[in-house]
């Protein structure tokens, strides 16, 4: 079933003129047929053509272009899946039948090319089409497979439309070239092709071969043909004999070919009949010689169609068909039938559909395929598509669960944290170990499952704020202090102290500390004698003890101001007698931690008491100052502050 195309050169532009114009001519009339064939619309709708001859053309260029494409989709089926089943194809029946064609030769020249038998089809008298078809699949499928580069492309469109414009063959005894343009002729002497008998030798012709008998001459005679004797349909041979030692003229004998197969003896083995040629015979068999699919019957001269289907279980699972000459396979659905091999090959649904048949993930199985869903999710009723399972339902999370898209999230509740080796488990947050000492509780911490408990020190403090503040105790108001009539209370951090402070000789106190007044500040003036002079020269007017209580400071990179000292100096120096103001630490610990600034505030000279270096308690520290009043360069009286430093052991 060979396509009749009508083959012409193709010009580069065509168009339709006008009316009123000249008519189109035929290379035109070709190329709006091969246009309308590439836009894969209908070939037998026409355009305005007013000459028959005209529409012939565009019609069948259109057909031929129309066939090259759906010969591609052939082809590409073949190299792609080999399944060459109608069904698989787009389009009416011709159509389908056209893809089906190429698909069946490409895939003969894909499986002898594998088989290495050679890419040369003319023996089998396929046709024009699919002989290029199989010779251009088997040709492009052996050079990929050699190691040398190919430069060739795969067979595309362009490739395959020109099948059906024009296509060349050779006469008997000549072989096509590669190129698919030149015939060469075969050596049938070489191939061994021939059918030369035993004491004949095979000499090669154009385009064929002969047979002839070896022959000899007696001793004395030297054979030679002389062709140009003029003796109707015989070729004579010369024998030529010369008188050895002798000047006479030379003597000549003829001989005429002779009909070897009536001469004698039949020369050729039983079972074979002798033709007779000039110079020669041939032997040829009686025996008749059935193709594939037929055996010999009766006297051995007639074939009869073999039926396959009775040798055994050729096709498997499926039916099998007898044919005349072959035997098909009637596959079962998920199965195609390979005309090649004559078996069903399996379907691959999950990779020949464009569309895939499954939502997720498909797996092909023999005769037919099944949906798979990803982690997460369960195959819905239609064993197709896939449905979010609720993971939460078999409560999989210790605590709390979240059911998202395709999984689940487990939360776990306050005090507790996902397991980072499982992320299901929750696991107890150890408050107490992360936030480190102080942060979560003022003095310590109990880690309980879910939360903590702070506590405070057992004496000198009292919880609150559900424990997240320890609140000193003030036991100089309570009354709960131990300090005797004659001693003052006075309260720390986390206790009390009992205070009595006597003033030194030649001093007295100030006032009198009555029973309401809590603070436990003494002020000494200077009180002589009549007629002293060491205690009247001393410049020492004032002495004042106070108490400081402070926490011990974890922190101490910048120093900590802890105590203000307050004059009444006016901080005026422009003044010629103005009053300059000096302050000196005189004592402190062994460790130096304590300084004194002077600073102007409100306009008045004060000192600024600061601690520099961190100090653990509990510990008790006196800081003993001298503040000197300076006027014109001379100390006009001098004052001493003593401050009794108690430093608790807590922070807080």
């Amino acid at each position: 079933n060979d396509f009749i195309s009508v083959f012409i050169e193709l010009s580069s532009s065509v168009f339709i003129p006008p009316t009123g114009t000249e008519p189109p001519t035929l290379l035109e009339c070709c190329e709006l047929g091969k246009n309308k064939g590439e836009d894969e619309q209908d070939c037998t709708v026409h355009p305005l053509i007013s000459s028959h001859l005209c529409t012939i053309v565009y019609e069948q260029c259109c057909f031929s272009i129309e066939r090259g494409l759906l010969c591609e989709k052939g082809i590409a089926m073949a190299r792609r899946q080999g399944a060459c089943e109608r069904p698989y194809f787009e389009g009416y029946g011709h159509e389908t039948q056209t893809s089906k064609m190429c698909c069946d030769c490409c895939s003969l020249g894909l499986t002898l090319s594998k088989s290495g038998v050679g890419c040369h089809f003319k023996e089998l008298f396929l046709g024009s089409v699919c002989t290029s078809v199989a010779h251009s699949c088997c040709f492009k499928n052996s050079t990929n497979n050699n190691t040398t580069p190919n430069k060739k492309k795969s067979l595309t469109y362009n490739q395959v439309a020109p099948f059906f414009y024009f296509l060349c063959s050779c006469y008997d005894g000549f072989a096509l070239q590669n190129d698919g343009l030149t015939c060469k002729d075969i050596n049938e002497c070489q191939t061994g092709s021939h059918i030369c008998s035993t004491g004949y030798i095979c000499i090669n012709t154009e385009g064929s071969f002969r047979c002839q008998k070896k022959s000899h001459c007696s001793p004395g005679y030297a054979l030679i043909e002389n062709s140009g004797v003029p003796v109707a349909a015989i070729t004579i041979k010369i024998c030529l004999w010369k008188i050895i030692n002798s000047s006479r003229a030379e003597y000549f004998s003829f001989s005429i070919d002779l009909n070897e197969c009536v001469e004698g003896s039949n020369p050729c083995p039983p079972g074979e009949t002798c033709i007779n040629n000039v110079g020669s015979f041939i032997c040829r068999s009686n025996a008749v010689v059935c193709g594939p699919g037929y055996h010999l019957i009766g006297d051995g001269r007639q074939c009869e169609d073999i039926d396959e289907c009775e040798k055994g279980d050729l096709c498997g699972i499926h039916r099998c068909v007898n044919l005349v000459g072959s035997f098909r396979c009637e596959c079962l659905p998920g199965f195609s039938f390979n005309s090649i091999t004559k078996l069903c090959d399996d379907i691959n649904e999950c990779g020949y559909h464009t569309k895939p048949p499954c939502a997720q993930r498909c797996e092909n199985v023999i005769g037919t395929f099944r949906c798979r869903c990803n982690i997460g999710f369960k195959l819905a009723n239609d064993s197709k598509n896939c449905e979010d399972i609720d993971e939460c339902e078999v409560k999989p999370c210790s605590q709390e669960c979240t059911n998202v898209f395709g999984s689940f999230q487990c939360q776990c509740r306050q005090g507790f944290q996902l397991s980072a080796t499982d992320r299901v488990t929750c696991e107890d947050i150890d408050e107490c170990a992360l936030s480190g000492e102080g942060k979560v509780c003022p003095y310590r911490c109990i880690n309980s499952p879910g939360g903590f408990n702070c506590t405070c020190p057992p004496r000198g403090f009292i919880s609150s704020d559900g424990g997240q503040k320890c609140q000193d105790i003030d036991e100089c108001k309570a009354g709960t202090h131990t300090c005797s009539p004659s001693e003052r209370c006075f309260n720390v951090q986390g206790g009390f102290r009992c205070l009595s402070f006597t003033c030194p000789v030649n001093f007295r106190q100030a006032s009198k500390v009555t029973a309401s007044d809590d603070s436990p500040t003494v002020r000494c003036i200077k009180d002589c004698m009549p007629h002293d002079r060491d205690c009247l020269l001393n410049p020492i007017h004032l002495v004042t003890h106070s108490v400081l209580s402070l926490p011990t400071f974890r922190d101490c990179s910048k120093p900590e101001e802890i105590a203000l000292l307050r004059t009444t100096t006016q901080a005026n120096l422009a003044h010629s007698n103005a009053t300059d103001v000096f302050f000196v630490l005189l004592s402190m610990d062994e460790r130096f931690s304590f300084d004194i600034v002077k600073r102007t505030k409100f306009g008045k000279h004060i000192g600024v008491i600061r601690q520099l270096k961190p100090i653990i308690g509990p510990r008790n520290i006196v800081l003993e100052v001298s503040i000197s009043y300076v006027t014109s360069g001379v100390v006009t009286h001098i004052n001493i502050v003593v401050i009794h430093v108690f430093i608790c052991e807590y922070w807080f």
